[in-house]
């Protein structure tokens, strides 16, 4: 991530900049992803695309990231389960049937402090909590 900040063309990138985008996150990929990397994400957001869809796009109907895939890009074939796979389905769903996708994985977002708390990653190990007295 810090190569992809130092080589954006505005040069104002920071590393606060960088949003994680994870669908259904709090449950899943990203506490792995933040218990990996802790030393070095604390910059970073979190966003959850499955409000965006549950609450903003289609409240009733299913929000599972296959159903997505099924209903707005058809021609994606995701291997569920598998990280590289969902990843690639997720952008490919969020990218063709968000309007304004970086607004609202911004505005669905929340910093890397805000969602260790949240999913009580913070009272795991001292190391994590010193980012929260940092």
């Amino acid at each position: 991530m810090k190569s992809l900040v130092n080589e954006n063309a505005d040069k104002r990138t920071t590393e606060s900049d960088v949003v994680m985008v994870a669908h259904y996150e709090s449950c899943h990929d990203c506490v792995l992803l933040l218990k990996a990397v802790i030393n070095w994400v604390w910059l970073w957001r979190f966003s959850d695309t499955l409000p965006i869809f549950k609450v903003v796009i289609q409240p009733d109907l299913s929000a599972k990231l296959c159903d997505l895939v099924f209903t707005y890009t058809p021609w994606f074939t995701q291997i569920e389960h598998d990280a590289s796979s969902d990843a690639g389905a997720l952008r490919a769903v969020v990218t063709k049937r968000v309007a304004n996708w970086q607004v609202a994985c911004y505005a669905f977002s929340i910093p890397c402090s805000g969602f260790a708390r949240d999913v009580g990653l913070n009272v795991v190990s001292a190391e994590i909590r010193f980012h929260f007295q940092a």
